[in-house]
């Protein structure tokens, strides 16, 4: 699978037209994302703790995670036949021509996929092992988990760590600094914070710092990426309501407890014409300075 470049090829915001609204071209396919998990309802009345009709009722719900986790791991299978289907059939000149996805849906699939791939197996084994008693196992390693076996409480309970250490990365005082400061450049930024804001950071990168600063300039050239090809597909409104959530989360934008429509498609809208005005103005450079701030100051009070 050739890797996914986002490099000075690709498009700059400034010059990507804004198409009329495609779903398709805007949003990866559903299997990227969890499906639903159908949990049945609890008997009533509840029943005693240790009785059989309890006993049942928690074989019942153990049974409904194994078939949840089991859908997941076949999207992870569906995903590598779309990907590599999309890439038999694509025109190796024209591959040449455009070395990154042609669409934002392409560019998530390819990033998704990769994701759940390289915790596919030590997950597969955790079920293989454990099977109803999986969902108590990785409790104790979260971020090991596909993100298409990812369990509602599970995902929520992510989010929340993620954006109350991105509100202590905003807090520090070198973020404050480059903030207040006319004369930022790229040697001051703020790679710790930006590797928590980005949720890049990792044990493995935690002592080397070199290590942290390329997955923080990989991580914004994906977001330059993908703003450009969310533009070309139509924007924000082209995007259903989970990848509305999601793209917010790529970008550091709070959504626990917010509203889809009314709050994260708008905060969207308003970083995307963010981004694009400054790129209008001063190029790509000066976009990728107004991406860098607005994760920084953090846009989810917009």
């Amino acid at each position: 699978m050739p890797a996914l470049r986002t490099d000075a090829c690709s498009p700059k915001l400034h010059e990507t037209q804004s198409y009329t609204l495609s779903p398709e071209a805007a949003n990866p396919p559903p299997t990227t994302r969890p499906a639903p998990l159908d949990i049945p309802p609890p008997p009533h009345p509840k029943p005693d703790p240790f009785t059989i009709e309890n006993l049942r009722y928690r074989f019942a719900i153990g049974r409904a995670y194994l078939q949840f986790y089991k859908a997941g791991l076949k999207n992870i299978w569906l995903n590598t036949r779309l990907l590599y289907s999309s890439s038999a059939t694509s025109d190796p000149e024209l591959s040449k021509l455009r070395p990154y996805p042609s669409t934002r849906a392409d560019l998530l699939l390819r990033q998704r996929w990769r994701h759940d791939v390289r915790r596919l197996p030590l997950f597969a084994l955790l079920l293989l092992i454990f099977e109803e008693f999986t969902p108590l196992i990785v409790l104790l390693l979260p971020k090991s988990v596909p993100l298409t076996c990812r369990i509602p409480k599970q995902v929520q309970s992510l989010l929340r760590k993620a954006e109350s250490s991105r509100r202590e990365a905003r807090a520090l005082p070198s973020v404050q600094s480059y903030l207040s400061s006319h004369n930022s450049t790229s040697k001051s930024l703020p790679v710790d914070a930006l590797a928590t804001i980005l949720s890049v950071r990792s044990s493995w990168t935690l002592p080397l710092r070199f290590l942290l600063a390329s997955k923080v300039q990989r991580r914004l050239k994906f977001l330059s990426l993908d703003d450009a090809l969310l533009i070309q597909a139509g924007g924000q409104g082209a995007l259903v309501g989970e990848e509305v959530v999601l793209a917010c989360v790529d970008r550091g934008i709070e959504v626990v407890g917010r509203d889809v429509d009314s709050e994260l498609r708008v905060a969207l809208g308003r970083w995307l014409a963010r981004v694009a005005e400054a790129e209008r103005k001063g190029g790509q450079e000066s976009g990728e300075r107004e991406r860098v701030r607005m994760l920084l100051e953090g846009v989810g009070g917009l």
